[in-house]
Formats: structure tokens, C-alpha cells, sequence
């Protein structure tokens, strides 16, 4: 038999002539995975020592209680709650000077309603180092840290 919402199943029940039978028959709803979106105030830095911040928002079909984590390349990124349910906030500091010019760091979005998890990345790309004339008040003024007074 099918119900709606419910996964289809099939129990095999023998009945012997003059015999009770109780039988138990659990339905399980069937589960709708929570979609996720993830996006980025800003794809592309100019320089190291910026930062962004990361909007992570999700949706149950199923109205399940949802939990979110965020990782990047430091690790887990603390999340902050949004205003309303299923949204959060993390602001990532592109710090360091790697010298790698034009490398992406990749952040992932992880969601789960406690029986399917969905993932969500987003890439931020840093396409330069820091130099002392983008420093404070340089090309990039609000990017960069304050230069100390002498």
C-alpha cells in the first residue's frame, strides 16, 4: 500500500487457522535532504589582509530541525545566527602573506536535518599579495590595515 509521504514497503504475514497475530507496522516518513545556498560578499580580493563575509542560508521540505557547519581552510569558521530560522553569517579574514599570488580559498557549508546532510562551497580568490603602497590609504584603502603615524 502506499501512503502519501511515506515510503513505499512490503511485510510478508503468515496466519495459521485458529491463531492471533499482532503485528507492529512502523511507517517512516520518507526524507527530503535540506538544500543549501552559500554565497560570498566578495569573490575576488585584491590583496591579502581583506576579509568577507559568508551568507549561508538553508531550507527543510520537511520542516526538520536543521544544524550548520562552515570549514575553510583554517578549519571550522564560527557561525553566527541570522535573523530568522535557517540562515547564518561568518565574517573570514583573508589574512597572511603566503606569496602565493591569485590562490582561492574554498569554503564549504555543511547541513543537516539529522538524515541527509547537503553541502554548499564557495570560492574566494586572492589575487595578490599585500605591498607597502596598498597598505592603509594606498589603492585599496579599506582593505588594508591603518599605516601607524611617525
Amino acid at each position: 500500500a502506499t501512503r502519501t509521504g511515506y515510503a513505499d514497503g512490503t511485510a510478508r504475514v503468515t496466519v495459521v487457522a485458529g491463531q492471533t497475530v499482532r503485528a507492529t507496522i512502523t511507517l517512516r516518513r520518507a526524507n527530503n535532504a535540506p538544500t543549501v545556498t552559500l554565497r560570498t560578499s566578495r569573490a575576488t580580493l585584491p590583496f591579502t589582509g581583506g576579509s568577507a563575509t559568508l551568507s549561508l542560508s538553508a531550507r527543510d521540505a520537511d520542516g526538520d530541525r536543521l544544524t550548520a557547519t562552515l570549514t575553510g581552510p583554517g578549519g571550522v569558521v564560527p557561525l553566527t545566527a541570522g535573523t530568522t530560522a535557517g540562515t547564518w553569517r561568518a565574517t573570514v579574514r583573508l589574512d597572511g602573506n603566503s606569496g602565493v599570488v591569485g590562490r582561492e580559498e574554498v569554503y564549504l557549508a555543511t547541513v543537516s536535518d539529522r538524515r541527509d546532510t547537503t553541502t554548499a562551497a564557495v570560492t574566494i580568490t586572492v589575487e595578490g599579495v599585500k605591498v607597502p603602497e596598498d597598505v592603509g590609504g594606498g589603492k585599496y584603502p579599506d582593505d588594508g590595515p591603518p599605516v601607524p603615524s611617525m
